[in-house]
Formats: C-alpha cells, structure tokens, sequence
C-alpha cells in the first residue's frame, strides 16, 4: 500500500512539500483502519501551521493542520484513515 500513498504538506506561504511516506497499511489491533507514519522533511521546520494531505490511487483526502513551533524536531507523524472498501 505504502506504493499507492503519497502526502503532501502545504506551508502558510504557498509552498509544497512532498514528504516521504515510511509505512502505509493496515493499523494492527483495530479492525477497519489504516496508518499512515510520515517524515516531516527539515524544510517544515518552524514553518507553524502546515496542511497535510495524503494522495491515495489519484484520491486526494481533506487536509488535516498540523502546528510545528519554532525549534521543533522534524520526527515521524502518525495519522489514521477509513480502510477502503
């Protein structure tokens, strides 16, 4: 599934940034969901409120917001969606 996935991660200013999608597949021990781990890339890096969204099979998702504050490490993001049918 990780193949089929991508997300982007949209700044304040316009910019966006594609992040590197480290898992994408089923979330164990809780039936009818998906995860997602992503890795917030250094260009993220005390950009404040960021709008991610995921790209599964040409499907763009809603975005979600996300605030990362000055001096914040860029370190893994997990994040869930309703497993397809």
């Amino acid at each position: 599934m990780t193949d089929s996935v991508s997300v982007e991660a949209r700044i304040s200013n316009g910019q966006v940034v594609s992040l590197p999608v480290e898992f994408a597949g089923s979330q164990s021990g809780t039936i009818g969901l998906d995860q997602v781990i992503v890795r917030l890339t250094p260009e993220l890096r005390a950009t404040g409120t960021v709008e991610l969204t995921m790209i599964i099979e040409g499907q763009s998702s809603n975005s979600a917001r996300i605030f990362i504050p000055m001096g914040a490490k860029t370190s893994a993001s997990v994040g869930y969606l309703p497993k397809r049918k």
